[in-house]
């Protein structure tokens, strides 16, 4: 090796060596036995990654998977009926969710902009209801409840503790802004993310291939 090649060699060691990420990585593993394997002087190691059954990575979805929207979805819809003096039996519950999930694949089509969205959905559902009411107020209020319903799923908080200590963990949402982020630090799973990805402020929503450029 020429001193300058030596030089990178040597570089490359120390950080393989020394690197604090890669200390976490490998003390993980060894904790977690069966992920490694002494086998003649070398210590032979591998990492587990989430997949499809085609190969394809996993997404772990911040909503449905590691917090429980449904239930903080409900609990603000009850809440915002209440404050209007507006019916929340099961069926007006399921007309809101049927205008609302249309709406947001609307979004997601780029069929219509996020601000009328939040807005629309209840002015739909106030003339599904044949009710009159400030739609404007209404969501505003929704999304102040929203923000305030952190709800995880069991054992959410420790498993991305743990994933936090070998992996670089991000969220990339489609969901209101100041709800997502309130939403993430109130739970506590903000504390272990390394970066917060929200189409409101990128400016385009997902699945579009701009928004992970």
């Amino acid at each position: 090796l020429t001193q300058e090649e030596a030089d990178v060699a040597d570089a490359i060691a120390a950080s393989f060596q020394h690197g604090e990420r890669l200390r976490r990585h490998v003390d993980y593993l060894v904790a977690n036995g069966g992920m490694y394997k002494a086998y003649n002087g070398n210590l032979l190691y591998h990492g587990c990654i989430p997949m499809e059954e085609d190969g394809s990575f996993a997404e772990l979805d911040v909503d449905g998977t590691m917090m429980d929207f449904a239930a903080a979805e409900h609990k603000a819809f009850h809440e915002t009926m209440s404050e209007f003096g507006l019916p929340a039996t099961d069926e007006v519950e399921h007309t809101y969710h049927t205008i609302n999930k249309g709406l947001w694949a609307a979004l997601e089509k780029g069929q219509i902009k996020r601000e009328k969205l939040v807005v629309r959905r209840f002015e739909e559902l106030l003339a599904a209801l044949g009710a009159t009411g400030d739609a404007a107020r209404m969501n505003a209020f929704y999304l102040d409840r929203l923000s305030e319903h952190p709800d995880l799923m069991p054992g959410t908080l420790e498993a991305v503790k743990e994933l936090s200590e070998v992996a670089t963990l991000a969220v990339v949402t489609n969901g209101v802004e100041h709800v997502q982020e309130k939403r993430l630090k109130e739970s506590g799973l903000g504390e272990y993310m390394d970066g917060v990805f929200i189409s409101e402020c990128i400016g385009v929503e997902k699945p579009n291939r701009r928004f992970f450029e």
